[in-house]
């Protein structure tokens, strides 16, 4: 039986964490988009080409939808939280200065997740700025903590560290090939996104070619974030947690 006093002093056991843990929360995430997304309306004909992830959470559009991208959201960004004090354990030995940055920026993508789906995108100026800001602070806090946590696997010296003993190198190989395609997809967003797509209240013209699309590579960056937790946690619950 897994204590909740025990998860939030970050005492997580392994096969609980990578098994239980992050699947359920991956799950329930996943399975709420996909929900707001059948309660879509097939009037306004959402599909990812031309819409944002936001979209499936717009009120005025999807009245019954975007309760379910609300609570998806803000279980997601609840949970990842509580991974705040288990990660801080395992890298603090390594580099306590870096290990302190990388949980502000757990902190903060997590809480802008949560308020993600707590903060309904209302067709309105301070909720569309609200809904921006966050989506910026998920993207950016997110990808730079990844690519600090590539620093700390660089810190790591192969013959002396369990890590790279005890896991599969090909955990390795794949957290660096998901970093760079996710990061190069938000690059790609970033540069094709107009400024009114800022707010999450933006549909793709169709007649414009889907490579040159916002949406098409905001959901590949985005998804790239949960594959990349899943692994960036694998990696780190082989390091030994400071007691």
């Amino acid at each position: 039986m897994v204590k909740s006093k025990e998860i939030l002093k970050g005492k997580f056991e392994k096969k609980f964490l990578l098994f239980v843990y992050l699947p359920v929360i991956f799950g329930q995430f996943l399975m709420c988009l996909l929900i707001a997304y059948l309660f879509y309306p097939p009037q306004y004909q959402y599909n990812w080409l031309n819409s944002m992830i936001s979209r499936l959470g717009w009120p005025d559009q999807n009245p019954i939808g975007f309760i379910f991208f609300s609570i998806g959201f803000s279980i997601l960004g609840f949970f990842l939280l509580l991974l705040v004090p288990y990660t801080y354990k395992r890298l603090k030995p390594i580099h306590k200065l870096k290990a302190s940055v990388s949980v502000l920026l757990m902190v903060l993508y997590s809480v802008a997740l949560f308020l993600i789906g707590s903060v309904p995108n209302y067709l309105i100026d301070l909720f569309m700025r609200i809904h921006g800001i966050n989506a910026v602070i998920i993207f950016l806090g997110f990808y730079l903590n990844s690519i600090l946590f590539a620093t700390f696997l660089c810190d790591l010296k192969q013959n002396e560290e369990a890590l790279f003993r005890n896991v599969n190198r090909a955990a390795i190989v794949m957290f660096v090939v998901l970093l760079v395609y996710g990061f190069l997809t938000a690059i790609l967003l970033v540069a094709t996104l107009p400024e009114e797509g800022l707010g999450g209240h933006y549909t793709q013209d169709p007649s414009i070619p889907f490579y040159l699309s916002p949406t098409f590579y905001e959901w590949q960056s985005f998804m790239c974030i949960l594959p990349l937790i899943y692994v960036q946690t694998l990696i780190i619950s082989h390091l030994k947690a400071e007691e």
